[in-house]
């Protein structure tokens, strides 16, 4: 299994080409898609996920709570990949 010694995301958190969990994780997306397929919580959390980047895309990053909302499930993907592949 590939270790990743950082994990960032590309492009910028709130940059609107950013549509899927493999978007902001682009170092990730062979990892992201293994783990939508083998396990439902975290398809759901990359779900979401997509679903909050639409609403920011669409209404930009005004509201505060969305774009915290966008913040927290990006830490949730990131702990869960760093759980899946035991890199930090």
């Amino acid at each position: 299994m590939t270790q990743h010694s950082v994990m960032k995301t590309e492009p910028a958190p709130n940059h609107p080409d950013a549509r899927t969990a493999e978007d902001f994780f682009p170092t990730w997306r062979e990892e992201i898609r293994r783990l939508r397929g083998s396990h439902p919580v975290f398809a759901e959390i990359c779900n979401d996920l997509e679903t909050v980047a639409g609403i920011l895309r669409d209404e930009g990053p005004a509201d505060d709570a969305v774009t915290e909302c966008l913040e927290g499930l990006k830490d949730e993907i990131r702990r869960a990949l760093t759980h899946e592949t035991g890199s930090v």
